[in-house]
């Protein structure tokens, strides 16, 4: 049950109708857009139930439909999106665990260990469920320490809905065979790559700063935001004072589009914190810059292994930030080898096929194959 399924989510929902053994029903709004990010194709998905939301004092959510699914009698296990602002799931899943159903949280758990009121409302709200599913090791070892059975958290990690991560792998090693390092340039420049909406938390100034940097140090890279929001004006004007060459490409969901321009870049670089533009960017052979501090950054961040398919700077240092690009810009090994090895460094947990296979497992109350 979710409020609204974005389309990153295609691939999970797609490979969980394929099951033998369950059956599922997807419970969202259908809604095509929602926080300026695009939704499914819902038309798509043979079991999907319209529910739609309602916000209270724009932040607490309400799915009437939702708080009566834990009776239904047709349902043996529910599996909630675990946000402790929905209101509707704490009535929904108190009512599936009285009728004895089994009872799943699909969650990020903890991003770092917290203290007083936040502490105290997660436990109370995770303690509904029968197991969570995580989005990655450290969620586990967080729940650990606050007391819950490692057989009751199932690490699923997380997936994009992109043909190069589920469905080509073998096409795009073929095409990285063929690639020459001269291909990650605009012109003669190198370049930089993100894909994600344009907000302060991303910290693009940051990105510019350091681009600012490099070029007064004499190495030019340029940078290049796949993407909208409403930070683009203040970036746009805060390039042009720094004379740093910025190029805005919009938002974009098409896949060869997002390959190409994903693919010839040097590297991905996403200054404030890292989440599915990493594995966006390891699809199509490409290494992740992000900030190493671990307690302000999205489970997907221990997909990036540092010197290997991307690397850490420290936070909030332009100087750091700086440095790490120009490593990756100045690359001198073999970019086959480099776009191989990010593309494996995906398989086999970050895929829809895992993801699929760990969410039946703690559907069945199986053990979890992730210790």
């Amino acid at each position: 049950m979710y409020d609204f399924f974005p389309h990153y989510r295609r691939a999970i929902l797609e490979q969980l109708e394929l099951s033998e053994t369950c059956k599922y029903d997807f419970f969202g709004a259908s809604s095509s857009l929602h926080g300026g990010i695009r939704g499914v194709d819902v038309d798509r998905l043979r079991s999907f139930v319209p529910t739609p939301c309602r916000y209270v004092l724009r932040r607490f959510l309400i799915q009437r439909r939702i708080a009566f699914i834990g009776m239904a009698n047709r349902y043996d296990t529910v599996i909630y999106l675990a946000n402790p602002y929905f209101l509707s799931t704490w009535i929904s899943a108190a009512l599936a665990r009285i009728r004895g159903k089994r009872v799943l949280f699909w969650t990020h758990g903890w991003l770092q260990r917290e203290r007083g009121l936040k502490r105290l409302i997660r436990r109370t709200f995770y303690a509904l469920a029968d197991g969570l599913l995580l989005y990655g090791r450290r969620a586990k070892e967080h729940g650990a320490m606050e007391g819950i059975s490692r057989d009751k958290q199932y690490v699923i990690f997380n997936c994009l809905a992109t043909e190069a991560a589920l469905s080509v792998h073998s096409r795009r090693l073929h095409e990285v065979n063929s690639a020459s390092s001269e291909s990650i340039r605009i012109g003669n420049t190198p370049y930089v790559i993100c894909s994600a909406r344009l907000t302060k938390q991303c910290r693009f100034d940051l990105l510019i700063e350091a681009l600012a940097l490099l070029n007064r140090r004499g190495c030019r890279v340029k940078a290049m935001l796949v993407g909208d929001g409403p930070e683009r004006e203040a970036l746009s004007q805060l390039a042009a004072r720094r004379g740093v060459c910025v190029e805005f490409r919009g938002e974009c969901y098409d896949e060869d589009t997002l390959r190409v321009l994903t693919s010839n870049a040097c590297a991905t670089v996403s200054p404030g914190k890292v989440g599915l533009t990493a594995m966006q960017s390891l699809a199509y052979g490409t290494p992740v810059i992000t900030h190493g501090d671990l307690d302000s950054q999205m489970p997907e961040v221990e997909v990036v292994l540092p010197g290997t398919n991307g690397d850490f700077f420290v936070k909030g240092s332009v100087e750091s930030l700086a440095t790490t690009i120009n490593n990756w810009a100045a690359y001198k090994g073999d970019r086959s080898e480099l776009a191989r090895t990010c593309i494996e460094s995906l398989v086999p947990f970050y895929t829809a096929e895992w993801q699929a296979a760990e969410i039946e497992r703690a559907a069945l109350g199986l053990l979890p194959r992730v210790p």
